[in-house]
């Protein structure tokens, strides 16, 4: 049984042919195209803060000499290296993606950046079915439901595809029965939660 993540990838669908205001997954190929690293950008850029920016302010502020910040090599050390992890991270969390398309007789996902290794081909007809998972947040303000779809792999749940991720329950709905009858798959009921058993 797949065991769905706690925090899924939020996947956006394009197509080159498509204004990204028209709704999709109308027709195959379908085309996804996520940035997973992205939501991590923040920590290279707090590094980039800590060792680069806030020490050049500090010595532009103190109107320090530059022969004696260079005189510093513990400074430079850590100013340097600080920059290159902080460029570094910032360029591999922005440039990391993965692609996927779903044809009528395969699934490919393509990645790129840290994740280039991330790439393969399965046949469709390896998927068992569309996978729903609903989750509900009581302590949310507002829309307190998310919806998903899952392309669930037989035997790979690795290679299982998140194929809409949202709050609507409309468009949940509409995307279901349009994924269910392009990719001529059923719909696999969302497993029931487990009452939790009381402590003794």
């Amino acid at each position: 049984m797949m065991v769905l993540p706690e925090n899924p990838m939020r996947f956006f669908e394009v197509s080159s042919n498509t204004l990204p205001s028209v709704d999709m997954g109308r027709h195959l190929p379908l085309r996804f195209a996520s940035r997973p690293w992205l939501g991590q950008v923040v920590y290279p850029l707090l590094i980039l803060t800590w060792f680069c920016v806030l020490p050049v302010a500090f010595v532009l502020d103190q109107d320090l000499p530059l022969s004696e910040v260079l005189t510093t090599w513990w400074w430079l050390v850590l100013f340097v290296l600080g920059g290159v992890l902080g460029v570094v991270g910032t360029f591999a969390c922005v440039l990391t993606q993965l692609q996927v398309e779903v044809t009528a007789e395969e699934v490919r996902q393509l990645g790129s950046g840290a994740l280039r290794d991330q790439t393969w081909s399965e046949p469709l007809s390896r998927y068992s079915g569309l996978r729903v998972e609903h989750r509900h947040h009581p302590e949310w303000i507002g829309g307190k439901d998310e919806y998903g779809i899952y392309l669930c792999h037989g035997e790979d749940d690795s290679r299982s595809i998140l194929l809409f991720w949202g709050r609507s329950e409309r468009r949940f709905q509409q995307r279901l029965a349009r994924y269910s009858e392009l990719l001529r798959l059923g719909v696999e009921e969302e497993p029931a939660e487990q009452p939790e058993e009381l402590a003794v």
